[in-house]
């Protein structure tokens, strides 16, 4: 649901989701975001978001202390979209993020900055890439941990490339479950430095996915 009222939009959105995790329900999330965004001018678009998730998770054998991160999560943030030609955009996104969990040890604050650009490259194909940066504090130490209260600094980057396959295959391939399938390949990388050296860590992940559209 979209409210125009151009230049500026509202678009209010509620979701749930069910995670699993080890073939077991690990998570359930309910929430609401809305965002409200402003075309300033041809070329830059102002937005601001706000969301509220509600987090229920369940004790499972790999994770038996989960519970007790059930809680709230608020968040809100601002960001600018700039099109740099008729191709390529750049933006830049900064949210604050408040949890209140069960337990006061998983409570934390944070603070995001995100920046990312985007480039069309002709017959369908993108290339979008993603570089973040978020520092978190938590309220107090975990005591089967450290009693030091835990900060993560971590980074990240990423990038998506997209294509259509008719762009890589005959577009009159008789086969009709291989039109207008669309194929992205993802690839990203995680840095988190932690005064705790437990949640120090390095991540890298590759994803590869393909879609199909159906008209009716």
């Amino acid at each position: 649901m979209v409210y125009d009222a151009a230049p500026f939009e509202l678009i209010p959105m509620v979701y749930a989701q069910n995670l699993t995790l080890a073939n077991d329900r690990y998570a359930i999330n309910m929430g609401a975001k809305i965002r409200g965004q402003y075309q300033y001018d041809r070329e830059t678009q102002i937005y601001g978001l706000g969301q509220f998730e509600r987090q229920k998770f369940f004790a499972i054998e790999t994770v038996t202390t989960a519970p007790e991160q059930s809680g709230r999560k608020f968040s809100t943030g601002v960001g600018v979209n700039y099109a740099l030609s008729p191709t390529m955009s750049i933006s830049a996104e900064t949210n604050h993020i408040v949890k209140h969990a069960q337990r006061n040890f998983n409570d934390y604050r944070s603070q995001k900055l995100a920046l990312s650009h985007n480039w069309l490259l002709g017959k369908g194909m993108f290339l979008y890439t993603t570089l973040t940066g978020e520092m978190t504090r938590y309220g107090t130490g975990d005591p089967t941990v450290s009693g030091l209260t835990r900060h993560d600094r971590i980074g990240s980057v990423g990038m998506t490339f997209g294509i259509p396959l008719n762009t890589v295959i005959n577009a009159q391939v008789p086969i009709p479950l291989l039109r207008d399938l669309f194929m992205t390949v993802s690839v990203s990388a995680t840095r988190a430095l932690s005064n705790l050296t437990n949640y120090t860590y390095n991540n890298r992940t590759a994803s590869f996915q393909l879609s199909k559209r159906w008209e009716f």
